[in-house]
């Protein structure tokens, strides 16, 4: 009894491919290029998400830009009823005004005043920062504790206990194999920690007294200048933008290390 074998070419892709023999070899199947294509719901929900990100996005640049662009605005541009989203009159005036004004006191004098100031006021101004630094650590620690667990958490204490078995102490293994692991993690919860720091205003302006201001209650004290009754708000938009400067300069330095602490926390293992 003979069996006779059909060949393969005959059988063609039979079982493989019942896609027609007429369609050119390298080009997708209809049935694929089908299965490919979002449908029309997640394109609908796709196209919503960008626009929200979008508007979410400009509702969180403009007041930087409009803040940006009042600093180069004269005054009466800025109080008039018609502002423009570009300065007619290009100025430097209020940046000048916010660095050489009397709320800014010492850039000019402080040589002179320097020996005066370290001799009288030395106590004062230490019990002053002092009380106020208190205040800060105070408020970080509990955020900071908090966010450092993730990143501790997600140390395998594998690490430790093979470098103590190499001949580490637990404070060595700490330093040498830990410590370092936790690098990201403390530059993420360090930034996070100086900007609240850097932009806190109420202690600060209930505890610093005269010229010992920091950062927001100088800035606050531009609003009870005025310049033919109203309030110096290009002065205020420049010091604004010279206090966010520093900020943004230094989050634009460790940004890579940022991220990948906030991503190195978020699991654990």
């Amino acid at each position: 009894m003979s069996t006779q074998v059909t060949p393969a070419t005959q059988l063609g892709t039979i079982g493989i491919d019942d896609e027609p023999r007429g369609r050119p070899r390298g080009t997708r199947s209809p049935r694929l290029e089908g299965a490919r294509r979002p449908s029309p719901r997640k394109v609908v929900t796709r196209t919503l998400l960008n626009i929200a990100a979008a508007v979410v996005f400009v509702m969180s640049v403009f007041p930087v830009y409009w803040m940006v662009n009042m600093s180069f605005t004269p005054t009466n541009e800025i109080i008039s009823r018609d502002p423009s989203f570009v300065p007619l009159d290009f100025t430097l005036e209020n940046y000048i005004t916010a660095w050489t004004r009397e709320a800014a006191p010492g850039q000019t004098d402080f040589p002179h005043a320097l020996g005066t100031t370290v001799t009288v006021t030395v106590g004062v101004l230490i019990v002053t920062l002092l009380g106020l630094g208190i205040v800060y650590t105070a408020a970080v620690i509990p955020f900071t504790i908090w966010t450092l667990r993730g990143f501790v958490a997600g140390v395998p204490a594998d690490l430790e206990e093979a470098a103590m078995i190499d001949g580490c102490t637990k404070s060595q293994a700490f330093w040498k194999v830990t410590f370092p692991l936790l690098a990201p993690g403390l530059v993420a919860t360090g930034i996070f920690a100086f900007i609240q720091s850097w932009n806190e205003f109420t202690m600060a302006l209930l505890m610093m007294k005269g010229y010992n201001l920091t950062l927001m209650p100088w800035l606050n004290a531009f609003q009870s200048s005025s310049v033919g009754g109203a309030v110096n708000w290009g002065a205020v938009m420049a010091g604004s933008t010279l206090i966010a400067l520093p900020v943004v300069i230094f989050f634009l330095i460790v940004q890579g290390r940022m991220t990948g602490g906030l991503v190195a926390g978020a699991v654990k293992g």
